[in-house]
């Protein structure tokens, strides 16, 4: 090698070197100035987040704490968590009601504007009617998710109500085979849990929020939380990026190329199964009802359990423009098939209601522009949950 040639060797590497050098230092600069942000968006406390991160271990996630601070700030007399909410207290001389589902059931919870009319209602019947009332919605869970949280509830909280209130969502078909079905984890053939995110980027990976909150919450000087953050934010990104290749390159070595494309489970993915669901997806879905309402109805205290379900707007054809945005499955059609012959389970078919009623669906029932379809607040608060009600107080008066 050359004088020059080595010359300019060293340069480009001394060069290189000082680029990384300065990109780190502004990146820290960029942490150390935004730390204040980051607290705002990470657990607040050491316990708050090991009750995160037990319970993700086998629910794959619960609710997070972005969620927790908004649905429950102004919300007074109810024991808070991440993974249930009591509204009205157990005790084995009431009627205790157990509400589980997604975020339709979730959102029962938010507590402001309209929605506060939800929480008023569920509070005076409790009170009218002697009942005990917990809220257990967590966003996308579907009945696999639900029969694990039902059985933790069980177990670790001694949570054992007389009615249990399913929300199934028209996305749970979505959830349960995109979101779950490659993520169980059994032991001796029995479902022990669902497997949590981890270094993927998808929806409910915590893997960064827990370790920058134990970052935040273990050092006292701001430049060392800026510091651990800085590091661990390459980390992540690296790792990441390694963890993504070795599934895409597993994901070519068993489903051949074309099928690379590893599946986010965004919000196109989880909709396309109400377009185009076949056949072996829809028994899946059928598979994990079942397996739900099975394990739920063998338990002796559970005396009735109401399955919920209500249409998205595109099943509504004279309120869609485009006939290609309307769904072609309509999960209160498969929950209608698999509950003729249950005894103990009971199906409030909101689809089904709103047509013997002939109940006015409008637009404006659904919120703006939500491809979730979620009820806005009002329609929400004075119709689909009364109708609820309605239907847990007529056992109740049995």
């Amino acid at each position: 090698m050359n004088k020059n040639t080595k010359k300019n060797v060293i340069l480009l590497v001394s060069s290189t070197l000082l680029s990384i050098i300065l990109i780190y230092i502004l990146f820290f600069f960029y942490i150390y100035l935004n730390l204040d942000r980051f607290i705002n968006q990470r657990f607040n406390s050491i316990n708050s987040l090991e009750f995160h991160k037990k319970y993700s271990q086998i629910l794959h996630h619960i609710r997070d704490t972005s969620s927790h601070k908004k649905y429950f700030q102004n919300l007074k007399n109810g024991e808070l968590n991440n993974l249930f909410t009591i509204l009205s207290d157990y005790s084995s001389d009431k009627n205790n009601v157990l509400f589980q589902g997604d975020s339709w059931a979730e959102q029962f919870l938010v507590n402001e504007g309209d929605y506060k009319l939800t929480i008023e209602h569920i509070k005076k019947i409790s009170a009218k009617n002697n009942i005990g009332f917990i809220n257990a919605g967590i966003s996308s869970y579907s009945p696999t998710l639900m029969k694990l949280q039902f059985d933790v509830l069980e177990k670790d909280f001694n949570i054992k109500p007389d009615i249990v209130v399913i929300y199934i969502d028209q996305t749970d078909i979505g959830d349960e085979n995109c979101r779950y079905k490659h993520n169980r984890i059994f032991q001796e053939k029995k479902l022990i849990a669902i497997k949590e995110e981890s270094f993927s980027g998808r929806p409910f990976d915590y893997t960064m929020k827990y370790k920058e909150s134990e970052i935040l919450l273990e050092n006292n000087l701001k430049i060392l939380k800026a510091f651990h953050m800085t590091n661990y934010k390459i980390f992540y990104g690296l790792k990441k990026m390694k963890v993504k290749n070795a599934n895409k390159i597993n994901r070519i070595l068993n489903y051949g190329w074309k099928n690379r494309t590893l599946p986010k489970c965004y919000w196109p993915e989880i909709a396309r199964y109400l377009f185009q669901s076949n056949e072996e997806e829809l028994n899946y879905f059928r598979n994990s009802i079942n397996f739900y309402l099975d394990s739920i109805e063998k338990k002796s205290y559970v005396q009735k359990i109401i399955v919920v379900t209500f249409p998205h707007l595109n099943h509504f054809q004279h309120l869609v423009n485009n006939n290609e945005n309307i769904y072609k499955h309509n999960v209160s059609d498969i929950i209608d098939d698999l509950l003729a012959d249950r005894i103990k389970t009971d199906h409030l078919n909101f689809s089904n209601l709103i047509i013997e009623k002939n109940i006015k669906i409008n637009k404006e029932n659904f919120k703006k522009d939500d491809p979730a379809s979620h009820l806005e607040p009002n329609f929400y608060s004075t119709f689909f949950i009364k109708e609820i009600t309605k239907r847990i107080l007529k056992y109740i008066d049995k």
